[in-house]
């Protein structure tokens, strides 16, 4: 008789131990999922902001590409006034060398 009521406390130790085994591993588990919930939340975030940044320095580069072009321009407008400036200055260079050996 005490044989058999140890017998039946040994596999209720053992059943209790298997079923703490799977509490124990569900917890294990349920944590896991948290974090790569957690993790995954924070992914979803920085890619967010990854692409927002990307956005951003699109729109900065455009703004650059702009800004240069701009630039060249001016120094074109600049070049073709120079040249002319400089076509001016020479042919009343040479008006006034033809003038003085007319005279």
């Amino acid at each position: 008789c005490a044989n058999e009521a140890i017998s039946q406390w040994e596999a209720r130790c053992s059943t209790l131990n298997e079923k703490i085994e799977d509490l124990e591993l569900q917890l294990v588990t349920n944590e896991n999922d948290t974090i790569v919930a957690e993790m995954r939340a924070e992914l979803t975030n920085l890619t967010t902001n990854l692409e927002a940044s990307k956005a951003e320095i699109e729109q900065i580069q455009a703004h650059l590409k702009e800004t240069k072009d701009s630039f060249v321009l001016r120094e074109l407008e600049w070049e073709g006034k120079e040249s002319s400036y400089t076509a001016t200055i020479e042919l009343l260079q040479k008006e006034k060398e033809d003038a003085l050996a007319a005279s």
